[in-house]
């Protein structure tokens, strides 16, 4: 294993004293079309405070997706989850790949619509014209995926406590580089190594080649993920709750209701709570700047 950036291990002690002051498809129509949604809503209007144009749509899923693995949507607004072997496309009974035997932990699209699944041994593994292509042994079972810039890979997470510290990259080598170790478990990662954002506890922190890493801000509950906005802030979300942290001028909670795993596609923002079975859109997000 390599070390792409030097290894940077950060403590408790650091992370206090870097605290930078912030204020703590589908096709459309399967959406309640309501924007706002009304008080009968998944998400009442009032635990919505968003930028005027923004339209919010929500949708429960019928079927039982209980024991879901991952969530991400394609470049065309499909959301998927996986169940056992099988990558489904939420609310409907279609199969979008099938890699039995192997059982999968989580899964990312990358550019040009390539698609990589992480197994819950540990094995990364895509389709291929003969089927499935089993690639690299990540460094422990049962981590996560999200893509990277440049067709790379984070890694992180995973059931060793150790290794869920830590922050790795697949490089477009097929090595695996250690770039971080974080005094708690990380669960979350977004950006493309120019900068970097990492979730990990109730803490938010940003890195990148020619920047130190510093803490961006602290949530009263624990973030489960964030997404770049690619306009210098994310979108970061809780188990209960979802925000906007803009660059120099701080962090807004602008759904109350609801929190979960996020993904940004092309102007829109995904929410999928997993434990409700609900899945929130949210465009455009460019209002949001």
């Amino acid at each position: 294993m390599t070390d792409l950036v030097g290894l940077r291990t950060v403590s408790r002690r650091s992370l206090l004293s870097a605290v930078v002051t912030a204020t703590a498809a589908i096709a459309t129509a399967s959406f309640a079309e309501d924007a706002p949604p009304p008080e009968t809503s998944p998400v009442p209007k009032g635990d919505m405070v968003v930028p005027a144009g923004v339209r919010v749509k929500t949708m429960l899923i019928e079927d039982d997706v209980s024991g879901a693995k991952g969530f991400d949507v394609d470049d065309d607004g499909v959301p998927m989850v996986a169940i056992g072997s099988d990558v489904r496309v939420l609310g409907s009974d279609r199969v979008a790949f099938s890699f039995s035997p192997h059982r999968i932990e989580d899964f990312a699209w990358m550019a040009e619509r390539r698609f990589v699944a992480v197994t819950d041994e540990g094995r990364l593994v895509s389709p291929s014209a003969n089927g499935i292509a089993v690639g690299l042994r990540m460094p422990a079972p049962g981590m996560k995926l999200r893509a990277a810039a440049n067709d790379r890979l984070f890694v992180f997470g995973g059931r060793d406590p150790e290794v869920a510290r830590s922050l790795f990259l697949v490089t477009r080598e097929g090595k695996i580089a250690k770039l971080l170790t974080m005094p708690e478990p990380i669960t979350d990662v977004a950006g493309d190594m120019s900068m970097t954002w990492v979730a990990a506890g109730r803490t938010l922190l940003k890195f990148g080649q020619s920047l130190p890493v510093s803490v961006q801000m602290e949530t009263a509950e624990p973030m489960v993920s964030v997404v770049d906005t690619g306009w210098g802030g994310v979108f970061y979300a809780t188990a209960g709750e979802v925000g906007h942290l803009r660059r120099f001028e701080g962090s807004m909670l602008f759904l109350r209701s609801v929190g979960g795993k996020l993904v940004l596609r092309s102007d829109r923002l995904f929410i999928w709570n997993a434990d409700r079975q609900l899945l929130v859109a949210i465009e455009p997000v460019q209002n949001f700047r």
